[in-house]
C-alpha cells in the first residue's frame, strides 16, 4: 500500500477515532461501471463504506432513497455531472460534502451553468482538458476542481498474446459515428498496402443491433455508407467483428495495436487497457488527448496513423519497446493508485466538512 494510502488511512482515523465507524461515502448516478472498480477498490484496501445507487437514466432520481443516502453518508459522490446534481446539491444542502466526476458529454449540455459553486465541495475531471475547459466554462474557483484519471486494472489485462497478434490492429466501441470507425478503415486501408496481412479486429455492437441508432436518419446513414464500405471497398477479410461484451481483456490477447480515432473523449479506457495489455495505442489527437496519452501515440491524419503502424511492422526490436513502454505507462492509470488518491480527496474532503 502507497504512502498515500496510508496517509489517508491515518487521517481518516484521526478524523472518526481509532474506534469509530468507517468513513461512509454515497455514490449516485445513471451509470457507474466507470466508477465501479474504484469503489470496490476503496472499500476493500481503505475501509471505506460505500454505499450506491445507479438509476440508470440522467433524469431518474429517486428522492426517497436518496435522501435516505445522504443522511447516511459522510461524503456523497455523484458520477457525471447530471442534471440530478443540482437536486443532490440540494439534499446535501451545505451539511454533507457533494463531490461530483465530470467525464464529457456533461459540460457541453451546461449543466452546471445554473448551479452554485458554494453547494459542492469538489469536482473531479478525468484528464487537465476538461478540468480547464470546466473552469473556463463556470469561472468556478480553481481549487474546486482536480485531475483524478480514470482506473484500469493492470492485472486483469496482463495476459500471454496470441499468435498473429502482431499484425491486428484493435477498435473497441463504434456505435456511435463520432467514434470514426471510417478513420480506422481509413488506416487500415493504407497500412494494407505494404502489409496485406493486418487486420482490424472491431469489438462493439453492430450498430443496426442498436434502436437509438436506427432511429436517428445522420446515424444510420452513416453507418449505411459504413456497410456499404465493407461491403465493397476493402479486401475480404480485413475486418472481422467481435460481439460486444465484459471479455475485453480476452480479446486483447490477440490484438498488438488499439486505435483510437474518435472525434472527442474525455479519456478513452479502451488505448490504456490495450497498454496494460501490452498493445501500442496509436490515438488521434482529439481535444485532450495530449493530457492523457504520451504525444509519441498521437496522430492528427489517418495516414500518419498508418505510418506509424508499418514502422511497427516493419521492425520487431521497436516494435517490442513499444509494447514494452505502453505497458510501463499504463502503471500511470492503475486502479490501486487511482483508489488511493480518491480515498486522500475522500479524506480531506470529510476534514474539511467537519472543521467548519
Amino acid at each position: 500500500m502507497g504512502r498515500m494510502a496510508t496517509g489517508a488511512i491515518a487521517r481518516m482515523r484521526a478524523l472518526l477515532g481509532r474506534r469509530a465507524r468507517r468513513l461512509r461515502v454515497g455514490v449516485f448516478g445513471y451509470d457507474l461501471k466507470f466508477i465501479r472498480p474504484i469503489l470496490e477498490r476503496l472499500e476493500a484496501d481503505h475501509g471505506v463504506r460505500i454505499r450506491a445507487i445507479e438509476s440508470g437514466s440522467l433524469h431518474a432520481f429517486p428522492e426517497d432513497d436518496i435522501d435516505e443516502l445522504v443522511r447516511q453518508s459522510d461524503v456523497v459522490v455523484a458520477e457525471f455531472f447530471g442534471p440530478y446534481v443540482e437536486s443532490l446539491a440540494r439534499l446535501t444542502g451545505g451539511r454533507t460534502p457533494l463531490v461530483v466526476r465530470l467525464h464529457r458529454f456533461e459540460l457541453h449540455r451546461g449543466y452546471a451553468d445554473e448551479i452554485d459553486p458554494a453547494s459542492i465541495q469538489r469536482v473531479v475531471c478525468v484528464n487537465r482538458h476538461y478540468a480547464r475547459a470546466f473552469a473556463e466554462r463556470t469561472s468556478w474557483p480553481a481549487d474546486l476542481v482536480e485531475v483524478i484519471p480514470n482506473a484500469i486494472d493492470i492485472d486483469r489485462f496482463d495476459r500471454p498474446k496470441l499468435p498473429n497478434s502482431d499484425s491486428t490492429v484493435g477498435l473497441l466501441g463504434v456505435a456511435s459515428r463520432r467514434k470514426r470507425l471510417d478513420l480506422a478503415l481509413d488506416t487500415i486501408d493504407a497500412v494494407r498496402i505494404d502489409h496485406p496481412d493486418v487486420v482490424l479486429s472491431v469489438k462493439s455492437h453492430r450498430p443496426a443491433e442498436l434502436k437509438w441508432v436506427m432511429d436517428d436518419p445522420a446515424e444510420r446513414a452513416y453507418f449505411d455508407g459504413i456497410e456499404h464500405r465493407l461491403a465493397q471497398g476493402i479486401a475480404e477479410g480485413a475486418v472481422t467483428w467481435i460481439p460486444h461484451g465484459p471479455d475485453v481483456e480476452t480479446w486483447l490477447m490477440g490484438i498488438g495495436y488499439v486505435l483510437s480515432v474518435s472525434d472527442d473523449e474525455s479519456f478513452h479506457m479502451a488505448p490504456a487497457e490495450g497498454m496494460a495489455s501490452g498493445a501500442i495505442p496509436v490515438v488521434r489527437n482529439w481535444p485532450g488527448a495530449d493530457t492523457v496519452y504520451d504525444p509519441r501515440w498521437l496522430f492528427t491524419e489517418p495516414s500518419e496513423a498508418a505510418h506509424a503502424l508499418a514502422t511497427y511492422l516493419g521492425d520487431e526490436d521497436r516494435r517490442r519497446a513499444a509494447a514494452e513502454l505502453a505497458r510501463v505507462q499504463a502503471e500511470a492509470f492503475s486502479l490501486s493508485d487511482v483508489a488511493s488518491r480518491w480515498a486522500d480527496l475522500l479524506v480531506s474532503t470529510a476534514e474539511q466538512a467537519r472543521s467548519r
